[in-house]
C-alpha cells in the first residue's frame, strides 16, 4: 500500500465535534486562550490569531506583549484583553491559569523571543500552538526544544508551512508528503500541521490524516494566522490536539471557500460564523 494510502481524508465529521456550549456555559468555561505578540510594529499576525480564536469560540482572549506594543493593541481591540508583560516575571507564570497559549505569529527573531519560546515550551503546562516565527527559532537547534517538548503531558500543535517544515526536519520526497510528516511528528513528540494545498496532520503515534480543502486565495499575508489562532481557541476549550488540528483545519478551509475570490485573511474570521451555524446542532443554530 502507497504511503499517501495510509492517511485519512477530513471530512465534515472532523469538524463537528466541536465543544459547544450549553445553556449555563460562561466566558470562562469555554476556555483562555493567550497570544504573545512581538514589537509594536508587528502586532497584526498575533491580533488576527487573536481575533480567530475568539470566533472559533474561546470565551476569554488574551494579547501579551511589550508595553509600546499594547499601546498600539489597544488602539485596536475592544473584546481581547490587552496584558502588558512584567518585566520581573517569567513570562509562562504569567500565562499561567490559560488552558492554551499560542506563540509564534511575527514573534521575532532576536535572542529575547527565541528565549520566549524555550521558555514557554519547558514552563507553561497548558496546551500549546508553535508557528511561524517560534518555528524558525527552532529550526537554528531543532533537537534542543524537540527534547523538551518530548516531555510534555500531551502533544503540543506545530504548523510548519513546507518551507519551515525543511528547516525544521530537512528535505522530503513532495511524493512521500505524508511519510515526512508523520516521521516528524514521531521525531518532535508534536502533532504536525504540514500546510499546503494538500495538507497533513500526524500525530506522534503515527495516525495522519489529509485535506485538500481550501481556496487557492489562502496564498494571502495572516491566512496561517488565522488558522493557528483557530487551533489555539479549540485547545483552550479542551479539545485534544488532534482532534482540534483536524476541526481547524477543516473549518479554515472551509472558510476560504465561503469567501471565495478576494479573500484576505480578516475576511476568514468574518466567515466563520457561518461555518460554525453549519456545523451546529440544531438547538443552538441561527434562526
Amino acid at each position: 500500500m502507497a504511503e499517501s494510502e495510509t492517511a485519512l481524508s477530513l471530512t465534515c465529521d472532523d469538524a463537528s465535534q466541536l465543544p459547544w456550549p450549553a445553556s449555563d456555559t460562561h466566558k470562562h468555561s469555554r476556555g483562555r486562550l493567550a497570544i504573545i505578540a512581538g514589537g509594536p510594529l508587528q502586532t497584526g499576525a498575533a491580533r488576527l490569531a487573536a481575533r480567530a480564536g475568539q470566533r472559533i469560540g474561546a470565551g476569554w482572549v488574551s494579547l501579551f506583549g511589550t508595553r509600546e506594543a499594547c499601546t498600539i493593541m489597544a488602539q485596536h481591540e475592544t473584546s481581547i484583553l490587552i496584558c502588558e508583560r512584567a518585566l520581573d516575571t517569567p513570562l509562562s507564570r504569567q500565562i499561567d491559569g490559560f488552558e492554551a497559549v499560542l506563540i509564534g505569529p511575527a514573534l521575532g527573531l532576536d535572542e529575547a523571543s527565541r528565549e520566549d519560546v524555550h521558555e514557554i515550551i519547558a514552563g507553561f503546562k497548558g496546551a500549546l500552538v508553535l508557528d511561524a516565527d517560534a518555528l524558525s527559532h527552532m529550526s537554528a537547534g531543532p533537537e534542543v526544544f524537540f527534547n523538551a517538548l518530548r516531555l510534555r503531558a500531551t502533544p503540543a500543535i506545530l504548523t510548519p508551512h513546507t518551507g519551515e517544515f525543511t528547516k525544521l526536519f530537512g528535505p522530503f520526497d513532495a511524493r512521500a508528503k505524508v511519510a515526512a510528516t508523520r516521521a516528524a511528528a514521531r521525531q518532535s513528540g508534536c502533532v504536525i500541521i504540514h500546510k499546503g494545498a494538500i495538507s497533513v496532520i500526524a500525530h506522534p503515534e503515527g495516525l495522519a490524516f489529509t485535506s485538500d480543502k481550501g481556496s487557492p486565495f489562502l496564498a494571502s499575508a495572516g491566512t496561517g494566522d488565522v488558522l493557528a489562532g483557530m487551533i489555539g481557541g479549540l485547545l483552550a476549550q479542551n479539545m485534544s490536539p488532534l482532534d482540534a488540528a483536524k476541526a481547524a483545519v477543516w473549518i479554515h478551509g472551509q472558510a476560504s471557500c465561503t469567501v471565495g475570490a478576494g479573500l484576505i485573511a480578516e475576511d476568514l474570521i468574518l466567515a466563520l460564523p457561518e461555518c460554525l451555524n453549519n456545523l451546529a446542532p440544531e438547538s443552538l443554530k441561527r434562526a
